[in-house]
């Protein structure tokens, strides 16, 4: 996760003020699992959703209220290819 401040349109008497943010989730798995309610055990578990990375990226503009150059939030990411698996529960 990186976090930084920047300082827009130095040109005006009051500079704008952003903040970007970055996150970076690596290697996310997604189960599915049957339950054994009496013995509190997982009885069954099946891979959904193979493991994924993906980064998203926020611009905020902490000077919305006056400067309207850019957006009061701008989101981006980057998603690799996702793998999905469906099998009949057992």
């Amino acid at each position: 996760m990186g976090f930084s401040f920047e300082a827009i349109c130095l040109t005006i008497p009051y500079p704008s003020c952003c903040v970007n943010m970055c996150l970076h989730h690596l290697h996310i798995f997604s189960y599915r699992a049957k339950l054994d309610n009496d013995a509190r055990e997982v009885i069954n578990e099946n891979l959904i959703l193979h493991p994924i990375t993906f980064g998203l990226l926020m611009l905020r503009n902490l000077s919305a209220g006056w400067y309207k150059e850019i957006p009061d939030i701008d989101l981006s990411g980057r998603l690799q290819s996702i793998n999905v698996s469906t099998v009949k529960p057992s």
